[in-house]
């Protein structure tokens, strides 16, 4: 597991244990122990944007027949009204098909994803053996042991949404390993394969991109060509490059970039590069310590967890000078070309676009960003304790694994112990990701400055009490606890629209109108067009029908295509007599929505009222006709 040098006689790969037999038998290991390790996800639940992009999203429910639509349309489309700044078709694209499959079963969606992890590091395994293939064949198996055990890939791989990355990364595998054989073979069908890999990880996740840097660094690394060889392949991934931000231009400017980064996602997203730099030094430094210790793992990093600092900050000199270090060691050994130099570049060169250091980003910082630069990691750490940690050498025309083992005793125990820590932590923290209420009550006790935690918290909380129907007093208790957790994030950012309309439907569904009046009242003195909705459902239960349809009145006319505020409107209207404008309105909502069976039934008992029953019995077999 030493380096290979000019002081050192290159091995036969049969010394270094690169037999077929060894390779099936490690890359089978790992993909097994990988499996296994993340098997208690497989019957978790939905979480997070799971909801937006799958379990509430009505084109990924159309299945195999919204493949079309997906490809043409921005991310989340089928729940976002408005375009979310993202395309990334190939994931939502699986995630139809498997709905297709067993609709609405997390479980189906969990299983493919721990699979695909699985799959990551049989690969990953058998590249990391293409690279490094002048030293002991437990090198790579050692980097992806650590890579397949890393706590830090729990985010990715039990949340199904976060499928984007995962199969991003899992096609950024394959598109190296062509072309490495590429390299190899000078088999241009190799390159145009590695081409197809890398586009597709593209349209999985845009930042695939990143290995447009990432395969000049692989051909001066591992490779003694000139500079000259390197321009093919660059300039055909660069083409690729340009080719995929042509269609997601052309796709997402209809209607694709409405989403606004706001301050609450990330504090960072409106200071100039000089104001965001300390805080972007501070983020990198933290993104460097939670990959050494994994321990205080979070779902969510937007305001204010992490605080804005200045060039003082002892939290910033001291990843200033962490990140300086490790550059000046690039820098001073780039010429010898290491595998620890190139294990930092890999690692900076996938980070970067997620500090916010260069370009402001949707969230100040995300465990999921350190997916593809974990690696860098895992390589930079495995030959820094083979560097250091001493092996016993032995005389040998052949290397089974045994001998190897035996050969490296040392540091595969190092490893093993690591992996064995890293493990445990995997499995507890996997089990935080079971649904909404366990990640949110899990992690909150290291969330408490953070106000967008502090709501979800609270809105599931009350979403809890509400499921008890009939016990009053559990359902008090957990609307309680939920509107506590909402108050404390309205005191972090009182300007959060959200936590007003959330306390005010909390009060609401406890009787409390006066104080749900007030806090919808203040929602809408933030957003007009906020919850005239909800106030018109207060209003009518306080029998106040003239206000009631005032607000409904509203609701329509900022949300013309809002089923619901017609149905109210008209009920309104209906209850005071006035049958034909109550007709008027309900007709306007049916044509949007002539499916909608609760709407026909109103329709209906409208008519019966009147005493046409020709429309009457029209509507009402309208209604039994739709059974959804």
């Amino acid at each position: 597991m030493k380096f290979s040098n000019e002081n050192t006689v290159t091995l036969t790969k049969e010394k270094l244990g690169y037999s077929k037999k060894n390779k099936r038998i490690l890359s089978i290991t790992l993909f097994i122990f990988t499996f296994l390790l993340y098997s208690n996800t497989i019957n978790h639940g939905y979480v997070l944007d799971d909801y937006s992009v799958i379990s509430e999203n009505s084109v990924t429910q159309e299945g195999i027949n919204a493949i079309p639509s997906i490809f043409s349309h921005y991310y989340r489309y089928g729940h976002y009204s408005e375009g979310d700044g993202l395309y990334r078709p190939l994931s939502v694209v699986m995630f139809a098909i498997e709905w297709t499959i067993s609709p609405n079963n997390p479980t189906l969606h969990h299983f493919v994803n721990v699979l695909f992890y699985a799959l990551t590091s049989y690969l990953l395994f058998l590249l990391l053996s293409k690279l490094f293939s002048n030293y002991s064949i437990l090198i790579p198996f050692s980097i992806t042991l650590l890579f397949a055990a890393h706590p830090i890939h729990t985010e990715v791989v039990a949340n199904i949404k976060s499928r984007d990355e995962l199969i991003a990364f899992f096609l950024s595998v394959l598109t190296l390993f062509y072309f490495w054989k590429y390299t190899e073979t000078k088999k241009y069908s190799s390159l145009l394969i590695s081409g197809l890999f890398y586009f597709l990880a593209l349209l999985s996740k845009e930042t695939a991109i990143q290995l447009v840097l990432i395969i000049p660094c692989i051909i001066y690394f591992f490779q003694n060509c000139r500079w000259k060889e390197y321009l093919l392949p660059s300039a055909y991934f660069g083409v690729l490059s340009i080719l995929f931000l042509i269609i997601r231009q052309i796709v997402l400017a209809n209607n694709g970039f409405g989403y606004v980064v706001s301050n609450l996602e990330n504090p960072l997203i409106s200071l100039s590069f000089i104001e965001r730099f300390p805080t972007s030094i501070l983020i990198l430094g933290k993104y460097i310590l939670l990959l050494i210790f994994p321990k205080n793992l979070v779902y969510d990093y937007s305001f204010n967890q992490i605080p804005l600092v200045n060039g003082s900050d002892i939290g910033f000199i001291l990843s200033f000078c962490t990140i300086l270090f490790i550059l000046s060691y690039v820098v001073i050994r780039f010429k010898k070309k290491e595998a620890i130099s190139f294990g930092i570049l890999f690692f900076i060169l996938t980070i970067i676009l997620f500090t916010n250091l260069f370009i402001a980003i949707g969230t100040a910082m995300g465990e999921r960003f350190l997916y593809f630069p974990s690696l860098g990691f895992c390589i930079v750490i495995t030959f820094i304790m083979c560097k250091f940690i001493p092996s016993k050498s032995k005389n040998s025309t052949s290397f089974p694994l045994k001998d190897l083992f035996i050969q490296q005793k040392n540091n595969l125990l190092v490893i093993s112990s690591i992996c064995l820590l890293y493990s445990f932590k995997t499995i507890q923290r996997n089990a935080d990701w079971k649904d909404n209420l366990t990640l949110y009550s899990q992690d909150q006790p290291r969330l408490t400055n953070n106000a967008k935690s502090h709501l979800l918290h609270g809105i599931e909380l009350i979403k809890k009490g509400e499921t008890f129907k009939n016990d009053s007093i559990q359902k008090f208790q957990y609307i309680t606890k939920g509107i506590n957790e909402v108050l404390k994030s309205k005191a972090i950012y009182p300007t959060y629209l959200d936590t007003w309309t959330t306390l005010g439907n909390a009060y609401q569904l406890v009787g409390n109108y006066n104080l749900a009046i007030v806090n919808f009242n203040g929602a809408q003195k933030m957003d007009s067009t906020s919850s005239n909705g909800n106030l018109g459902d207060i209003y009518f239960e306080k029998k106040d029908f003239q206000k009631a349809i005032e607000f409904y009145t509203k609701e329509i006319h900022y949300h013309p295509k809002s089923i619901k505020g017609y149905n109210n409107l008209g009920m309104c209207l209906a209850t005071l007599g006035k049958y034909d404008l109550s007709l008027e309105y309900l007709n306007q909502g049916w044509k949007i929505s002539p499916n909608d069976r609760d709407l026909n039934l109103l329709i209906a008992n409208v008519y019966k009222v009147k005493g046409d029953e020709e429309n009457f019995m029209k509507y009402y077999t309208l209604a039994n006709q739709i059974t959804h």
